[in-house]
């Protein structure tokens, strides 16, 4: 039964591929051995061939060897029979139920199989798909594995290029470094023999000079008064026929058409001769003038350690000079404007200036190296702290005419027109006063000079306390004549008025900047405490008598408006009242109220209370009446107002006012104005000197153990007792026994300074304490130095903004065509300030050498 119904669904099923796909697969899977080591097979694409879509193709290819085509067919027609015959196999309803069971399953295989199938294959192409990416992924990851390697080779073979190009341009550095070292032989060769061919040739000139003489004074000797006589009256007659041949030509005349031989001999004219002659004395004139063509070797700072004297200047030029670092430039040195200018020999550019009354000496050194001829000028201008010499070659002239020229025009003075200095601007302070924002827009004050000492410094008995290393020794001061205070010329009193004017805004701008200084810095967290900033009083301010001194020089300068109303036009006088009424706004709002109304001198005058009564604002009224009468009355109405002080203004760079050549002004200074100025000498008489003989033991310490003062003055020492300090220094005090204190700097260095000079400074402001001296400029500088060096010089903010971007080894190793190409009208300056930057790094880079090689 079982082998009919297999028989039957045998012919329905041929054409059922997937299952007997599966059939055949089964039994092969049983039959393969494991391959766990080996790779395994690939997967067929398409199912084995059947028969009948049951029967494999298997089956009939195996029996159609032995029994042919028909084998196969007989062979499962006689296994049917048989099992049916010996009913091994029985038809019953099973039968028929497996039949019907076959022919549904066969149906759904015909009607679904395609689909299913189609669904199967889309799986396994996904399969296949995914295995193709992760396989494609992995060759090109090695693929972009294989191109690294590949690059990294060839940048392998780029840096064998490169270190070949460093190894030629390292030897061409050292090419160069030896053609340099050769250059600088063969010119110290040339230099030296140069100086021997002309050692040689004055010899011959002196020689030459020396016969000639010899030879005139031996033929004068020899011709008798006989001869002489004899040759005399030779000359005589032979000059009498000379003249009777002139007047015979004169008589028989000229011709009118002269021949070229006596158109070439003719006399000229009369006006000729005198333009000639004219020409002569004008260019006399200008040889007065002093003015030389010089070589500026280097300039040399004698700050008395290394340096002290003129001699160790030359002796330094010496050192520099036998290792090649002399620096040299030409120039032309000329005074003109009572200033000893050094100017640029193509631009006519000034590179320095210094005042005649600057120049402590000049000296001459002759035949003292290769620079036979030098012109050395030693200067101590106010604001410089250690004075400087200037050495100069003079080829042209010679060293000494230029020296005797220039101690004659110091003697003498320049008689050109002086140049006159520029007036501050007062719209300019007093913007500056008001600030529009404070903080923002105020300019630094500034450099300042202290008031005059109340004593001279101490001064010690003998002489063998005294400092061989001072700036100038007495032995090297100038043996010319000190030259007395000019008579300044006569000034109007609106000039002199809007000059003391200019003076009372700049101290008012200086004592703002302290102010705004002091102040916290605003980082934006204490915004809801600004509409009361009186609450918490500001640490550090200035004190209250300065803050008195300010208003009294507020006072003073409303006095000076109401006389100078009507002369002012730019700015307007009622805009300045309204500058100097916001400085007070800003000022008192930072001390106790009841300060401004306690400032008694000076008194406003009439003037200036009917000025300000006519342009003050509602606002500014009210800020008037609050400040009381002391500003509201004026000295003629004030209970006993003639025994009132006079005021005298005390600036803080020690400037005081030129007497006034009006007529009358000794009336106009009587007791009715306010505006006093100071007498003559205003100076205090000095204590007694102690006369008793001083004693070996140390001066008397100060009581407190490291005493500490910060510099609120700049002070320049004038003896070797005396200590040069710099506004905003850090200072030891070591003796404060007397009138002047003595300190000790950060450099190791004690002198005494005038105690007015100092102010306390606690223990934070010893931690921030700046205790550097003027801004230096060396190759480690950064920009940031730069531009406080170029600013501490003086230039203008476009070439501080220039060369600012600069570091220091980049700016000191420019050229002077460098400078000019980047900065056409101060290049050349900054380049001459340069010079001696570069001497002192030369110089400071040979001692560092030097000290490390002997060790």
């Amino acid at each position: 039964m079982l082998s009919r119904m297999v028989f039957v669904a045998g012919n329905n099923l041929k054409n059922c591929s997937p299952i007997g796909a599966c059939l055949v697969q089964a039994p092969r899977s049983f039959h393969q051995s494991s391959q766990k080591l080996a790779p395994l097979p690939p997967m067929p694409e398409t199912s084995g061939k059947v028969r009948y879509g049951l029967v494999p193709e298997e089956f009939f290819t195996l029996l159609y060897p032995k029994t042919g085509v028909t084998g196969p067919y007989m062979f499962l027609g006689g296994l049917s029979l048989f099992l049916l015959s010996k009913e091994y196999y029985i038809i019953n309803h099973e039968t028929v139920a497996g039949l019907s069971i076959l022919a549904v399953i066969v149906y759904i295989i015909k009607k679904y199989g395609a689909d299913v199938a189609a669904f199967a294959d889309k799986i396994n192409e996904d399969k296949i798909a995914w295995i193709e990416k992760v396989k494609n992924h992995s060759i090109d990851f090695h693929s972009s594995c294989i191109e690294d390697e590949k690059k990294e080779q060839w940048r392998a073979t780029g840096m064998h290029m490169l270190f070949d190009a460093k190894r030629n341009n390292v030897a061409m550095l050292l090419d160069i470094n030896h053609r340099e070292r050769l250059q600088m032989v063969t010119n110290e060769v040339k230099k030296r023999l140069d100086y021997q061919v002309a050692l040689k040739n004055m010899k011959h000139r002196l020689e030459r000079e020396h016969m000639i003489n010899w030879v005139e004074k031996n033929v004068i000797k020899s011709i008798s008064p006989e001869q002489e006589k004899e040759s005399i009256a030779k000359c005589i007659a032979d000059l009498k026929i000379l003249a009777k041949n002139s007047r015979a030509t004169a008589a028989v005349g000229y011709s009118p058409e002269p021949t070229p031989q006596g158109s070439a001999m003719s006399r000229p004219s009369a006006k000729s001769i005198y333009m000639q002659r004219k020409e002569y004395a004008e260019s006399l004139s200008r040889q007065e003038h002093f003015q030389y063509r010089v070589e500026h070797l280097f300039t040399c700072v004698l700050d008395g350690r290394e340096v002290s004297s003129i001699e160790d200047c030359v002796m330094r030029l010496k050192n520099m000079d036998s290792k090649g670092k002399v620096w040299a430039q030409d120039m032309i040195i000329q005074v003109k404007a009572n200033q000893l200018q050094l100017c640029d020999i193509e631009t006519k550019e000034v590179l320095e200036s210094v005042h005649l009354d600057s120049i402590r000496k000049t000296k001459v050194a002759l035949d003292s190296c290769v620079y036979d001829s030098i012109l050395i000028i030693s200067v101590q201008e106010p604001n410089q702290r250690h004075p400087r010499a200037f050495l100069f070659q003079c080829e042209e002239d010679g060293a000494q005419e230029v020296a005797s020229n220039l101690e004659r025009a110091m003697q003498q003075g320049d008689m050109s027109l002086p140049t006159k200095e520029p007036q501050m601007d007062i719209r300019s302070h007093l913007e500056s006063i008001i600030g529009q924002g404070y903080p923002g827009s105020v300019k630094r004050p500034i450099q300042q000079s202290p008031p005059p000492p109340e004593y001279p410094a101490p001064q010690l008995n003998s002489h063998e306390d005294y400092d061989d290393r001072m700036p100038f020794p007495r032995d090297e001061l100038p043996s010319r004549p000190v030259q007395r205070e000019h008579t300044p010329p006569p000034v109007n009193d609106v000039d002199r008025d809007s000059e003391i004017f200019n003076h009372v805004a700049a101290d008012i701008e200086t004592f703002t900047y302290k102010i705004i200084s002091a102040l916290p810095k605003d980082d934006g967290s204490n915004k809801k405490k600004k509409k009361n900033p009186s609450q918490k009083p500001v640490p550090n301010i200035p004190p209250v008598d300065e803050f008195v001194s300010c208003l009294q020089k507020i006072k003073y300068g409303f006095n000076l408006l109401g006389k100078l109303e009507g002369h002012l036009n730019n700015p307007p006088v009622s805009d300045i009242v309204h500058s100097l009424f916001s400085s007070v706004v800003f000022l008192k709002s930072h001390y106790a109220p009841g300060i401004p109304s306690s400032v008694l001198c000076p008194l406003l005058t009439e003037k200036a209370l009917q000025l300000l009564a006519r342009v003050v604002t509602p606002e500014e009224g009210k800020l008037w009446s609050s400040l009381g009468d002391s500003w509201n009355i004026p000295r003629s109405k004030w209970p006993n107002g003639d025994q009132i002080p006079s005021y005298y203004p005390e600036f803080y760079d020690g400037w005081q006012p030129v007497v006034s050549q009006s007529p009358g002004v000794n009336r106009q200074l009587s007791r009715a104005n306010s505006e006093r100025f100071p007498p003559t000498n205003p100076r205090p008489k000095p204590p007694e000197q102690d006369n008793r003989p001083r004693s070996s033991s140390p001066p008397m310490r100060s009581a407190d153990p490291s005493l500490y003062m910060r510099v609120i003055y700049e002070f320049m020492a004038r003896n070797s007792q005396e200590l040069s300090v710099m506004k905003g220094d850090l200072v030891e005090v070591i003796d404060k026994s007397g009138q002047w204190w003595k300190v000790k700097n950060s450099r190791n260095e004690d002198g005494y300074v005038p105690q007015n000079v100092l102010e306390p400074a606690n223990e934070q402001r010893q931690m921030q304490q700046n205790l550097r001296g003027p801004p230096t400029l060396d190759l480690k500088s950064r920009p940031e130095d730069v531009k406080a060096w170029l600013q501490y010089k003086g230039f203008s903010k476009t070439t501080i903004q220039t060369f600012g971007v600069f570091n220091g080894s980049v700016l000191l190793g420019m050229k002077r065509d460098d400078f000019r190409a980047i900065s056409p009208e101060e290049g050349a300056r900054v380049f001459f300030q340069l010079q001696s930057v570069r001497s002192t790094v030369a110089l400071a880079g040979e001692a560092e050498l030097n000290r490390f090689g002997g060790r």
